[in-house]
């Protein structure tokens, strides 16, 4: 063997020795004067450390907010003026542990709450779908523990401006529908919903991009607590009716799924006249995208009108479609008729056991499908 073999071909050894060694800017970097105080050893790191030296600092904000307190806003103030240079992966970590710190009740009072709400706007306002994600989730989480004034003076500007008919970026769009929903749960008790909130919540239902509408539907019962049963009559009733009629079939599955929890708060004349003439037309033909979003809510729309209503007309189609779901030759579909067997026949009469519950049920205990007959078991 020539002795001088690892030149060629370097040993583990080698490389890792080679990965030690550090030139002298490196060493400046990662040596501290030890006559810096803690925050500044922290800003030092993050102005000119290497990335994981800043991921470190980053990850032990939350010790830093505890421990010293004093120091936290100045260390805050660097990452916020840098975090947007920096790596993605430091970029989305900042994000999961802001968010953590604000589950942990952590930055709640309005100072921290506006600092951290000027930092989400401006690393949301950056074109890197990568991240968007990341910070949509910890914008809503900050919009479910910040105090309402702060809210109102400093998130409503922005969340009017990224979901503007003029904003491009359809991902930002979706991030702002997210956080109207976030925003209204807030309202849910005082039902004092500000109006510019569910002007833009109304404009975002006609969105051009109909993933946008379908994903509005998520959030209608949302924004009707936050309204309250008198204002949900008034201005949002004839939206739902409108999006039963959207051009897009997603659009109308997505209404005709949320909108079934809203029938305990709706008054009767709007059920009779308004929505049930919409659940009926949209359920007088189950096309294959219907299928299983129908399959799994029947049981809940059955409860949700049983006994709230004299005309029998919908609660007779469910029941029809209910019966048949055992011949679907889906298996999810069948699976679902399982799972929706005790909301039925909770809220069927005796003699419905006979003429159509008693045959359904020998059906699904014979299934061919076992995941089929553990549902209806459990």
């Amino acid at each position: 063997m020539d002795p001088f073999d690892w030149l060629v071909e370097p040993t583990s050894e080698f490389i890792e020795t080679q990965n030690k060694v550090r030139t002298e800017e490196e060493i400046k970097k990662y040596a501290l004067d030890e006559n810096l105080s803690e925050t500044q050893k922290y800003n030092h790191l993050l102005q000119k450390g290497f990335p994981i030296q800043k991921l470190s600092v980053i990850l032990n904000l939350p010790r830093i907010f505890t421990e010293r307190p004093d120091s936290f806003p100045d260390i805050f103030y660097s990452i916020s003026k840098n975090l947007s240079s920096w790596e993605i992966d430091i970029q989305r970590q900042a994000a999961d542990t802001l968010k953590e710190m604000l589950e942990r009740g952590m930055l709640t009072a309005s100072n921290h709450s506006r600092n951290l709400a000027q930092l989400v706007f401006k690393m949301l306002k950056q074109p890197r779908p990568e991240i968007i994600e990341k910070w949509t989730s910890l914008f809503a989480e900050l919009l479910n523990h910040a105090e309402i004034s702060c809210l109102e003076t400093d998130c409503f500007d922005f969340i009017i401006e990224i979901t503007s008919v003029d904003q491009e970026n359809e991902a930002l769009r979706s991030s702002g529908v997210v956080f109207i929903g976030a925003l209204c749960k807030r309202y849910i008790i005082t039902n004092k919903l500000p109006s510019e909130i569910l002007d833009r919540f109304n404009l975002l239902l006609q969105d051009h991009s109909w993933a946008i509408r379908r994903e509005m539907c998520e959030y209608i019962v949302t924004v009707c607590k936050a309204l309250g049963q008198k204002r949900t009559s008034a201005e949002m009733i004839p939206e739902i009716v409108e999006l039963f009629h959207d051009d897009m079939e997603e659009v109308t599955i997505g209404v005709f799924e949320s909108v079934i929890d809203l029938f305990p708060m709706t008054t009767d004349d709007d059920l009779t006249q308004h929505l049930i003439p919409e659940y009926l037309k949209f359920l007088s033909e189950i096309s294959n995208k219907k299928a299983i979003p129908v399959a799994k809510k029947i049981g809940e729309l059955i409860y949700a009108i049983d006994g709230r209503v004299s005309d029998q007309t919908l609660l007779q189609r469910c029941i029809e479609i209910f019966v048949a779901l055992p011949q679907r030759t889906d298996a999810e579909e069948r699976r679902l008729c399982a799972y929706n067997v005790p909301a039925v026949t909770f809220c069927l009469k005796e003699e419905y056991f006979h003429t159509h519950l008693k045959q359904l049920l020998e059906n699904l205990a014979k299934d061919e499908v076992v995941e089929v007959k553990q549902t209806l078991a459990a």
